[in-house]
């Protein structure tokens, strides 16, 4: 949106069907609309949130209601709406990892120092999106600093990580920031049905299956919708029964049940993703016989059988649930420090069987 028409912002309406892109998420819409009404869209704003929370979605929410030069806005018809939904406007510049690298360097940010203050192709205004801001290094991130301290006028940067904790404090404080809504069970759930054929057809048809998929996502919508595909959901059922298969083995005992758990541990998983949802499963289902053996009235994250729940708890004592809690969580935070799969599965069943039992 040109300039002109930023000041004129008053004398145009905001289209709240824009809204309608990202499913729940409240304040953000609130912030948007805002925004849009007072014509004072800030230069950069920082998505926080896990994969599929909506942060690319509310990034285009941003971007459409800056773009679009119609009376009522965005009006998501227009040619630079067109572009920007479909993502082929070359306005909307994606900064990743040169190559084949996992971080973000310095020279993909000098890439943008080069091309900022060059015209926009076919939109009035320009927007750089960083979809993996937690991946920066700090000469990278002391190097984009400069660049958000005196940004051209009608550019706009997208700062997206999972934890804004990852950036600098100099970073942070250049930004608003804004937290995307992790969904409840209960209210994702109903959501789901709601607003995904695929998912009412599958919470009629595998209700057990839908609710494991359900929980695996964690709260996000975007993770919920990819694990309800079919290959995907038989993954999810997977993932959920290794999990139920690690506690009845760490339940069993003598030195040859000891020996197939350990076989087992180590065997979980080679996929460092995967195995990351699988230590996150491991906790949440000890948690749940914690609560169970305690005769909490707090809600299963994992078991979706109280039957299967109260058999498990009745073989293995708080104490060890606890442990196994403890230690997967730190197996876990070993991962996500990038520590070596096997080697991080060795060290859990080490500390697993140190367990006396």
């Amino acid at each position: 949106m040109s300039e002109e028409k930023r000041t004129l912002a008053g004398r145009r309406s905001f289209n709240s069907k824009v809204l309608d892109l990202l499913w729940g998420n409240s304040l953000l819409k609130r912030i948007l609309a805002s925004t849009a009404e007072s014509g004072s869209m800030c230069h950069a704003y920082i998505f926080e949130g896990p994969h599929g929370s909506g942060r690319h979605t509310a990034a285009l929410m941003f971007s459409l209601t800056a773009a679009c030069g119609a009376d009522t806005f965005p009006c998501l018809a227009c040619e630079a709406c067109r572009k920007l939904k479909e993502g082929i406007s070359p306005d909307l510049i994606t900064v990743s990892p040169e190559g084949d690298k996992k971080t973000l360097g310095v020279e993909a940010v000098r890439s943008i120092a080069e091309s900022i203050y060059i015209a926009p192709n076919d939109l009035d205004v320009k927007f750089y999106l960083i979809p993996d801001a937690d991946n920066m290094t700090i000469q990278a991130q002391n190097a984009l600093l400069k660049l958000l301290e005196e940004p051209p006028r009608g550019v706009y940067f997208f700062i997206l990580c999972e934890s804004a904790a990852n950036l600098l404090p100099t970073v942070r404080s250049r930004a608003p920031l804004i937290k995307m809504q992790k969904f409840a069970d209960a209210e994702l759930a109903g959501l789901l049905v709601r607003h995904d054929k695929n998912a009412a057809k599958m919470s009629e048809s595998d209700h057990t299956g839908f609710m494991r998929c359900v929980r695996l996502a964690d709260g996000s919508v975007g993770r919920a919708l990819e694990l309800i595909g079919s290959k995907k959901s038989a993954a999810a059922t997977s993932l959920f029964e290794r999990t139920e298969s690690f506690f009845r083995l760490f339940s069993s005992t003598g030195a040859e049940a000891r020996a197939k758990f350990t076989s087992f541990v180590i065997s979980l998983s080679e996929d460092r993703e995967e195995l990351g949802e699988i230590l996150s499963l491991i906790t949440s289902a000890a948690r749940d016989l914690i609560a169970v053996k305690g005769n909490s009235p707090v809600p299963p994250l994992f078991f979706a059988d109280s039957a299967s729940a109260e058999e498990l708890a009745g073989k293995i004592t708080t104490r060890e649930l606890f442990a196994v809690a403890r230690y997967a969580e730190e197996a876990r935070a070993d991962l996500m420090a990038n520590a070596n799969v096997y080697l991080t599965l060795a060290a859990l069943a080490a500390r697993l069987n140190s367990i006396s039992r």
